[in-house]
C-alpha cells in the first residue's frame, strides 16, 4: 500500500529567492480554486530578488517547482498537472531560472476517517487509497486547505538534494 505526502516548501532556507509581483500576472484564486480556464497556458516571467537559493518546491504565492522536479514528473508519465511555464528573473544580477506553475486535478479521495475543526479546517487529514486510485499527484477536494498531494513514488524518485519537505499522510 502506498504512502501519501502533502509537499511542502523548506521553510527553513532564509536565503531562498523572492518572488515579486505574481497577482499582476497571474489570479491566485484560479490556480487555488483549479479554474484552469482563466489560466493561460503560455509562458511567464515573474521578477524575483536573488537571494543565493533556488528551491525546488516554491509554495507560496504560487506553487512552482524546479524544472529539474519538472523532469522527474515528466519521466513518471504524471499527466494530472497543468504545468505553466515561468521565468523567474532577477534583473539586477540578470539571471534566469525556469520553473513551473502546476496545478495538480482536484480529487474525490477524503477518507471518511478524516477530522475537522468546528471551523472546517483540517485537524487529520486521511486518504481513502481506492479512490486516488493511481493519482500520483493531486489535490483534495472537499477540504479548505490548498494541499499538493504526492505519492511515495514521487519521494522516492526526487533525490536526497531536492529542496522542499514532504510531510506525511495519515492512512
Amino acid at each position: 500500500m502506498k504512502d501519501y505526502y502533502i509537499l511542502k516548501s523548506d521553510k527553513r532556507i532564509s536565503d531562498a529567492i523572492q518572488i515579486k509581483g505574481t497577482n499582476k500576472v497571474i489570479n491566485i484564486d484560479y490556480v487555488k480554486t483549479n479554474r484552469l480556464q482563466f489560466i493561460d497556458p503560455d509562458p511567464v516571467v515573474f521578477y524575483i530578488e536573488d537571494k543565493g537559493i533556488y528551491p525546488d518546491f516554491i509554495e507560496e504565492p504560487l506553487p512552482l517547482i524546479s524544472n529539474r522536479f519538472w523532469t522527474v514528473l515528466n519521466e513518471m508519465k504524471v499527466k494530472s498537472i497543468f504545468f505553466k511555464p515561468v521565468c523567474l528573473t532577477d534583473v539586477n544580477k540578470m539571471t534566469s531560472h525556469f520553473y513551473w506553475l502546476i496545478v495538480p486535478d482536484k480529487i474525490n479521495c477524503l477518507s471518511k476517517n478524516s477530522e475537522f475543526y468546528k471551523n472546517g479546517t483540517l485537524k487529520t487529514l486521511k486518504i481513502d487509497r481506492e479512490k486516488a486510485g493511481y493519482y500520483k499527484v493531486f489535490k483534495v477536494n472537499g477540504i479548505l486547505e490548498d494541499y499538493i498531494i504526492v505519492d511515495e513514488d514521487v519521494v522516492n524518485a526526487l533525490e536526497i538534494d531536492y529542496r522542499c519537505i514532504f510531510t506525511k499522510v495519515f492512512k
